[in-house]
Formats: structure tokens, C-alpha cells, sequence
């Protein structure tokens, strides 16, 4: 399925956008790295090690019949002290979904996380980034915030170069970017070297990776 354009959601009333955060400030040189779709195996490890080695935080959206799966691996991400938001259950389309749906979805990644690591969850990111009012409505009654991006390199093709992710991140970051990979299976060795890439050129300029949390904060 398409990954739908988040620009379109900033064009909608601010009665529904104010659950919704794009981009941080633009006036800081700040950048916020974001993850979908896991936790996997051999991928989340993996991007973790990268992280500590570069020594930047991060933000996961996790999957709740993942979550399942791999609970040792949310425990992790928590140990190292990046932000777990929820990213639905089954990585379906929230769009056409009616609201009983959504909120099982919800609510099943919500408290499976919660009750394991003792912690409230504040994210939340839907999958493909398609939603419509019923989710907005229904996050707002959870307590979470809404989280899209302005960059989505495309590391999720299989036929996207290395390369080509890093121009793309470096030639679209401003200040407040957030930023949107995906720990899967389908090339964790090419994000790896892009995160380090990417790293390395944005601190160049002047930029440097913090938590979701100063979204909030600032």
C-alpha cells in the first residue's frame, strides 16, 4: 500500500491538526530520528548498536504482534533510553477502518506496552500515515499525540541505493525535521550504513539528533 503524503493532513482545520505533530521548531537545528514497524530480530538489534555507537536517541513505533514477539527487544529500546510509541497492532490502513477497529488497535498495543514496561506511552503513528477524524477522535481520548514526518527516505524499496537515502535526508532536513525509517528485514545492513552517513553530514551542519520528548517540552 501507498504511503500517503503528510502534507495533506496540514492543509485540514486546526480542530483536527493540533493532535498532530509534523515537525518540530524550525528555528532549532534540531532533528528527530524515528523508526516503524518493528521491533524485528535482526534488524531493531542491529540500528540499536548503531545508535549507541553514534550516541543519539531515537523514536520507535512499534508494532503490537511484535511487541509480543520480542519483548526482550522493547525492553532494550527502553534500557537505552529511546522513545517507544505504538504503531497499531497489524500494520493495516487506519483510513477505512471503523472505529470499534480502531480503538482494539489502539488500545491492544497501548496496554500490552504499558503494563510491560511500566511506562505511559505518548506517541502515536499510524500505519502508511493514513487516518481519518474517528482516529484523531480516539487518540485524543488515549492521552497520545499524533506523529507523522517531512522526510521518508524510502529505505523500505528494496531497490533504493544507499546513496540515494542520504542525498534525499541531507538535501530535504531543516530545523525540526523528523525523519522516518523502518526496522524490517528488507536491508538492515544498507540502513545501518545510511544512519551513519546521514549522521555524519547532518552534524557537519550544524544539526544534531534529540528525543521526541523535546517536542513536547519546548
Amino acid at each position: 500500500m501507498r504511503i500517503f503524503p503528510t502534507n495533506f493532513y496540514q492543509l485540514l482545520p486546526r480542530q483536527i491538526t493540533r493532535s498532530i505533530i509534523f515537525h518540530g521548531k524550525r528555528e532549532y537545528r534540531n532533528l528527530f530520528l524515528t523508526f516503524d514497524d518493528g521491533p524485528h530480530e535482526i534488524c531493531t538489534p542491529a540500528i540499536l548498536e548503531c545508535l549507541k555507537e553514534l550516541k543519539i536517541p531515537a523514536s520507535f513505533f512499534i508494532l503490537g504482534e511484535n511487541a509480543v514477539r520480542f519483548p526482550e527487544i522493547i525492553k532494550q529500546i527502553q534500557m537505552d533510553g529511546h522513545i517507544i510509541g505504538i504503531h497499531g497492532y497489524t500494520h493495516q490502513s487506519f483510513f477505512f477502518l471503523k472505529s470499534a477497529s480502531i480503538r482494539e488497535q489502539i488500545e491492544k498495543t497501548q496496554n500490552h506496552i504499558e503494563l510491560f514496561l511500566g511506562k505511559k506511552i505518548s506517541f502515536f503513528r499510524p500505519p502508511y500515515g493514513r487516518f481519518g477524524w474517528n482516529t484523531v477522535r480516539i487518540v485524543r481520548q488515549q492521552g497520545l499525540k499524533i506523529v507523522l514526518w517531512d522526510i521518508l527516505p524510502g529505505d523500505y524499496k528494496l531497490n533504493r541505493t544507499i546513496s540515494a537515502i542520504v542525498d534525499q535526508v541531507v538535501m530535504q532536513i531543516r530545523g525540526g525535521s523528523i525523519i522516518v525509517f523502518h526496522d524490517n528485514l528488507k536491508n538492515p545492513d544498507k540502513l545501518v550504513k545510511s544512519l551513519i552517513q546521514i549522521h555524519q553530514q547532518a552534524v557537519i551542519e550544524g544539526y544534531r539528533f534529540v528525543s521526541l520528548e523535546k517536542l513536547t517540552n519546548d
